[in-house]
C-alpha cells in the first residue's frame, strides 16, 4: 500500500515536471508576443500606438466640439443683441 501512493505521488511530480518543461519552451514565445501588444498599444521604435491615436482623436473632438460651441454661442448672441436693438 506504501509503495502504491509513493508510485501514484511520482507519477504526478513527473507530469507536473514535463508540464513545467512544456512551459518553459513556451516562455520565450510568450515573452516576444506581449512584447508586440505592447508596441501596438503604447507604441515603440519611433511608432505612435493606439493608446496617443485615440487621446489626439479625443483632443480633435473636444477642439472641434468647442470651436462649434463658440460659433454657436456668438451666433445666438448676436441674434439675440440684433433683435434687442430692433
Amino acid at each position: 500500500m506504501h509503495e502504491d501512493e509513493l508510485n501514484k505521488i511520482a507519477t504526478k511530480l513527473d507530469a507536473i515536471s514535463e508540464a513545467v518543461t512544456e512551459l518553459r519552451s513556451m516562455w520565450p514565445h510568450m515573452c516576444r508576443r506581449l512584447e508586440h501588444l505592447e508596441n501596438e498599444v503604447y507604441g515603440g521604435n519611433g511608432r505612435i500606438g493606439l493608446a496617443n491615436r485615440m487621446q489626439t482623436i479625443y483632443m480633435l473632438g473636444v477642439w472641434a466640439t468647442g470651436v462649434l460651441g463658440t460659433v454657436v454661442g456668438g451666433v445666438l448672441i448676436w441674434l439675440l443683441i440684433g433683435r434687442l436693438n430692433m
